[in-house]
């Protein structure tokens, strides 16, 4: 099974979401036929991800059922932190002002 989530920002120019194609990849390449579970949500930037993470039973169930799970943060929220714990442009993570948030899930 395949849980994708996250936002849903995932067009492709010829009109295909992303997790479709991908399901469909995961089809070809493995030969059997790919169950998926959606549960991205439009517009979701990260704390919406933990949020859903934290309350939604439904997406935790799917998640241990999983083989394959994808989510999606959009450019904007995880660009700068990334770009700033490599020191991209000079910039220097001892000098950073503000918080960065992870979260992690593990099945």
């Amino acid at each position: 099974m395949y849980v994708p989530m996250g936002n849903s920002v995932t067009f492709f120019p010829n009109g295909d979401g992303a997790i479709d194609v991908y399901a469909g990849m995961l089809e070809e390449d493995f030969g059997v036929p790919v169950e998926m579970r959606d549960h991205t949500v439009d517009g979701q930037g990260a704390e919406g991800l933990l949020d859903q993470l934290l309350n939604d039973e439904r997406l935790r169930e799917d998640l241990v059922e999983a083989d394959v799970i994808t989510f999606l943060v959009p450019n904007e929220e995880w660009r700068d932190p990334i770009q700033t714990a490599i020191g991209f442009e000079g910039r220097a993570p001892t000098t950073a002002v503000g918080t960065i948030t992870s979260g992690v899930c593990a099945t």
